[in-house]
């Protein structure tokens, strides 16, 4: 017997919760998406982490189906890794001239 036992329904599913990159001078770049397990069981909500996708960003031109992310669906478009690098450093500039202004 377990204590207080109780039958449950709900849903599950898993989302990257933390992305890392790596882009260590002299070095190959990198990205890690941490992902997590997110179950719904009525109005409580349970995360727990479960695994991580991860590849180094060699290839530069290396390309990738778009998705929206409200919706899930292909936009039929692609990027590239090379793209994705180009667009990380430029919000990382741009960032960091906004902090370095005030």
């Amino acid at each position: 017997m377990n204590y207080k036992q109780t039958t449950v329904s709900g849903d599950s599913w898993v989302r990257a919760t933390r992305v890392v990159i790596e882009n260590q001078l002299d070095g190959i770049p990198s990205i890690n998406f941490v992902e997590e397990q997110v179950v719904n069981i009525g109005a409580e909500q349970i995360k727990r982490l479960v695994s991580n996708v991860c590849t180094s960003m060699t290839d530069q031109t290396a390309t990738f189906p778009l998705v929206n992310p409200a919706t899930g669906l292909a936009t039929g478009t692609t990027a590239s890794y090379g793209e994705i690098y180009v667009l990380l450093h430029s919000l990382y500039l741009d960032l960091a001239a906004k902090r370095d202004a005030v």
